[in-house]
């Protein structure tokens, strides 16, 4: 839960790969609330969001996103939608 609170970057194994994910904020948690409003593909929303490349996000926009292998993009969103309940089950 520590590097929850610091907002450290977390690493996920996918398909063989190692995935680093930026850990979600309060903000991104509005964000994704208010996506999920206007109808977007939160699968798309959450990697877009998260996934990261270098110093920065690796994708440029959820439309980028949106071309990618779909049931890749949604086995990687659960795994990335995994932190938003971090932490939620301590005292």
């Amino acid at each position: 839960m520590i590097a929850a609170l610091l907002h450290r970057t977390a690493e996920i194994e996918f398909r063989g790969e190692t995935v680093w994910v930026r850990r979600p904020t309060v903000a991104d948690l509005v964000a994704a609330v208010d996506a999920q409003a206007r109808g977007t593909f939160m699968p798309a929303w959450f990697v877009h969001a998260h996934v990261l490349k270098g110093d920065g996000l690796a994708f440029k926009s959820v439309d980028e996103v949106m071309h990618l292998d779909g049931p890749a993009v949604v086995e990687l969103s659960r795994k990335i939608e995994e932190f938003y309940a971090e932490g939620l089950d301590s005292r």
